[in-house]
């Protein structure tokens, strides 16, 4: 598959996608870029407030999606898919289970395709959510939609391929997909 030995079949026919270094390095290299551009403006007297202060927001913003990048490269499971459910642990540490999965589905934000969980209601509000899914959900659900959006920019495969091994993995255990 792609950049070898980041995507491998566990010994249970499970599928392991692991984080793209590469991909990680440039969101790392691109986050210090914004980071410095951030404080270029938050110190800049000549700068309206407005900007100044966006300055401000944007430099801790910024390191801090340097830091997730650094922490996601160690070399571990990014997603799991197996016959029994799916793992993203960027979203959750849990495992959720096919059972709970009402629907596979896609969404594209811009040019980003996402595969799309919709979860039964129970299901949901008993996942544990990482911090800044927990955050950027809210926003989601304002706009109804209490799924789970799992996509492929730091992992080293193409959508479609990913695509393909969950719904898969999804419609051999009757899982409805769009």
């Amino acid at each position: 598959m792609s950049e070898a030995g980041r995507i491998r079949q566990a010994p249970n026919d499970s599928v392991e996608f692991r984080a793209s270094v590469v991909r990680l390095a440039l969101i790392f290299l691109g986050s210090l870029v914004l980071a410095a551009l951030a404080v270029w403006m938050a110190r800049n007297a000549e700068i309206d407030p407005f900007r100044r202060l966006v300055g401000w927001l944007g430099a801790p913003f910024f390191l801090l999606c340097a830091i997730i990048s650094v922490l996601r490269s160690f070399n571990r499971p990014v997603v799991i898919v197996s016959p029994d459910g799916i793992q993203d642990t960027r979203i959750s540490p849990q495992f959720i289970p096919w059972t709970a999965v009402e629907s596979v589905s896609t969404i594209q934000v811009r040019d980003v395709r996402f595969i799309v969980l919709n979860l039964s209601a129970p299901a949901y509000a008993n996942l544990q959510l990482s911090s800044l899914t927990r955050i950027t959900s809210r926003s989601n659900q304002a706009y109804g939609m209490d799924c789970v959006h799992i996509g492929t920019v730091e992992l080293p495969v193409k959508f479609d391929e990913f695509h393909s091994t969950v719904t898969s993995f999804a419609r051999a255990r009757g899982v409805k997909v769009d």
